[in-house]
């Protein structure tokens, strides 16, 4: 099971309906979310915990035209939800890396994605 950032843009998915009733190329704006998650990667691995290094490279973006996505974990790494929510059964304690990432990743998202916007709509 993948463990994905999951930070919300209020009226995201109404501006990509507009946009594409404009006649925006939604493979442009695939493409503009897709770099914003690969931009945001390497600072989301800053703070994932590291013991073999397997958690901290399986990172990857999700490429859809309504959402920025940014995936780790899945059958490589099973265990990416133990070490980011804990299992206080197990006495293992949440880290919380996915949540710290966000915290410093959401406003340069949210100003990447207006402007990757705002250049679409330019470009018309």
């Amino acid at each position: 099971m993948t463990n994905g950032s999951d930070v919300r843009v209020e009226g995201l998915a109404a501006a990509v309906r507009q946009l594409q009733a404009l006649g925006v190329d939604l493979e442009d704006l695939r493409a503009a979310f897709t770099r914003i998650a690969s931009e945001a990667v390497p600072t989301y691995q800053r703070f994932t915990p590291v013991r073999s290094g397997r958690l901290r490279g399986n990172y990857r973006a999700s490429k859809t035209k309504n959402r920025v996505a940014l995936l780790v974990g899945g059958g490589a790494v099973p265990y990416a939800r133990v070490i980011n929510y804990g299992w206080p059964k197990r006495n293992i304690a949440a880290a919380d890396f996915v949540a710290k990432g966000d915290v410093v990743t959401t406003p340069k998202a949210l100003e990447a994605i207006e402007a990757d916007i705002n250049r679409l709509i330019r470009s018309m």
